[in-house]
């Protein structure tokens, strides 16, 4: 989604609206975080307001102002077709967060998750990429879930044992690749996976000493 609405917002701060898609987002910190939208129409005009995400609206929260102010600035990642929202938020404040579903037709919350650190949509908006600690809260695993399936079935796409390295995972500017991340201080190995066919490949083997930070341009790699 957009990165700024990634940052902490000081309260009563309204974060500058952003277009994406056939809307303009912006979010707002009152104290409680919020993010709305506004459809964009073919002459330019703007509708109403829509509420895509609050926080006063978990379950976690049941409402409650206070518990939801705590919680803090949440990861929100619209589907490319802007019809539904991930969300990952320390709902229990123990820097383990949760990651849920929300469909923003019926305005419900379809599925959550525990202990995931990241994560990004597949291209059709049916699957999502994420990552999860383990004891030590290192992201050592990434995994594929299909919306509507047990969560116990997901598919595993990439492990990491050593407890020097962690797991991280983003999306190209394109949005034609996830990229997959291995990192140590010193050294990375990376992987894509075309988020239409769900293909995987590593295109960075782990050098020493050799960190890399990858974006495509729809032709190459830089």
């Amino acid at each position: 989604m957009l990165k700024r609405l990634e940052s902490r917002s000081a309260p009563q701060q309204e974060v500058e609206p952003e277009k994406s898609g056939d809307y303009l987002y912006f979010s707002v910190s009152d104290p409680h975080f919020t993010l709305r939208r506004k459809a964009i129409a073919k002459d330019g005009s703007t509708g109403d307001i829509e509420t895509v995400f609050d926080t006063l609206d978990l379950p976690h929260v049941k409402g409650n102002p206070e518990v939801a102010a705590a919680i803090g600035t949440p990861i929100v990642r619209l589907s490319d077709n802007h019809q539904k929202a991930l969300f990952i938020a320390d709902v229990n404040r123990t820097e383990r967060p949760v990651m849920g579903i929300k469909d923003l037709k019926s305005g419900k919350i379809t599925e959550i998750l525990p202990n995931v650190c990241g994560a990004e949509w597949s291209k059709d908006g049916n699957s999502i990429f994420y990552s999860q600690p383990d004891s030590l809260n290192r992201p050592h695993i990434i995994k594929k879930h299909s919306l509507g399936t047990d969560f116990k079935q997901d598919q595993v796409l990439l492990t990491e044992p050593d407890e020097a390295f962690y797991l991280d995972l983003s999306q190209t500017k394109d949005k034609k690749y996830t990229l997959l991340y291995s990192n140590s201080k010193t050294t990375s190995g990376v992987w894509v996976v075309d988020r239409e066919t769900g293909q995987m490949r590593e295109v960075v083997h782990k050098r020493q000493g050799v960190r890399v930070f990858l974006e495509h341009n729809r032709v190459t790699y830089m």
